[in-house]
């Protein structure tokens, strides 16, 4: 009767099997650690669809634009806007560190109305060196609480007025807070609809200060859409004026876009 060969597994040295047990154990728990970690870094980025990294490296110092920040330790205030879900610090930076962006523009959501201590609040958190803010003032603002505020980080005062009826600010607040603005070096972002940038185009044609139109200015593919493209287009041939381009037209024109160059990018995080 033949032996069995000492190779056999199961005359295999006690410390070898033991080796072997252990090295299958670490293999699993290595498997298992870095399925958790992925999962756990899908879970980690709040208002966002995907976890991976950017395909494209961004360029240093790249700056998004236009993002928002909601926060539930400040009251809102204007209770007829849609809120959305929380967008905090802390997840702006995990947006940041996944996208490759350093610095930030934090726009004043319209929850919020005219307190903007949820925009203060986030540009000092990010650090007023990689981070500044659009607020939305009224006109009874006083000098100093306009001087309060740029001392805080914000560099431009928002009129959204897509929807005039939900609003907090109006179209007649613009001049007169340009004006007042102005003389710090701000400027005026707007979100308007098409006819109501026609109706205003005298209006917005003599504002003292630079003007943004943000969300690619939104224009419908309609009569009034074409008509606003052209009060736009002479606005930015003056070398004063920007349109900030994002991913999704919101029904916007995308010929707009195409004929642009410099233009501010958003990532628009977090939209309602």
């Amino acid at each position: 009767m033949k032996s069995k060969d000492s190779s056999s597994p199961d005359r295999l040295d006690p410390r070898r099997r033991a080796l072997s047990l252990g090295l299958a154990a670490a293999g699993a728990f290595v498997l298992l650690k870095r399925s958790t970690a992925h999962a756990a870094q899908r879970a980690s980025f709040s208002n966002s669809t995907g976890s991976e990294s950017a395909s494209l490296k961004v360029p240093a110092l790249a700056c998004d634009a236009h993002i928002h920040i909601y926060n539930d330790r400040f009251p809102v205030a204007n209770p007829n806007a849609t809120l959305p879900s929380q967008a905090t610090v802390d997840d702006c930076r995990r947006i940041q560190g996944r996208l490759g962006t350093t610095r930030t523009v934090i726009v004043q959501p319209a929850n919020y109305g005219t307190d903007n201590r949820v925009t203060l609040d986030a540009i000092s958190r990010l650090g007023i060196d990689k981070a500044r803010g659009i607020g939305v003032v009224s006109t009874d603002i006083s000098e100093q609480e306009l001087l309060a505020l740029h001392r805080g980080g914000i560099r431009g005062v928002r009129f959204s007025l897509f929807q005039p009826d939900r609003a907090v600010t109006r179209v007649d607040m613009i001049e007169p807070i340009a004006k007042r603005i102005n003389e710090l070096g701000w400027h005026v972002q707007l979100q308007m609809r098409s006819d109501l940038i026609v109706e205003h185009a005298e209006l917005l044609k003599r504002l003292p200060c630079p003007v943004v139109f943000d969300h690619m200015a939104r224009l419908p593919q309609s009569e009034s859409g074409h008509d606003a493209y052209t009060v736009i287009r002479g606005m930015l041939d003056q070398g004063r004026t920007w349109v900030k381009v994002r991913r999704g037209s919101l029904s916007t024109s995308a010929k707009l876009a195409v004929r642009l160059r410099g233009t501010p990018w958003l990532l628009q995080w977090r939209q309602p």
